[in-house]
């Protein structure tokens, strides 16, 4: 009977572990579906956000154009080869930090 609880109880954890982790990735498909963004693959688009949040982590200063700021125009260009115009471009980035890093979002 104990073994039967321990398997119920770690089944339940497992099962709670696993529908919060497709929490951010639910919620960042949506977004974009909602904002009209549909052409791209849903691995793809999630692979950008984290690359995203990726760009944004790197630092702001330095010489000439800073880390975060080449990340990002790499991220623009990669994008954009995705055949994303640059309005669904902005949008995947929008969408990502408010799904994945929230401390880099813009106010909505």
């Amino acid at each position: 009977m104990i073994k039967l609880l321990a398997a119920l109880a770690t089944a339940a954890i497992l099962t709670a572990a696993t529908a919060h982790a497709d929490g951010p990735d639910d919620q960042y498909i949506s977004a974009l579906k909602n904002h009209g963004v549909t052409t791209a693959d849903r691995g793809q688009l999630i692979a950008d956000a984290h690359q995203t949040c990726d760009a944004f982590n790197q630092g702001g200063i330095g010489l000439g154009i800073s880390p975060r700021g080449f990340a990002l125009l790499q991220l623009n260009n990669a994008l954009s080869a995705q055949g994303l115009n640059p309005h669904d471009a902005q949008q995947v980035m929008m969408d990502a930090t408010r799904a994945y890093c929230p401390q880099f979002a813009p106010p909505q």
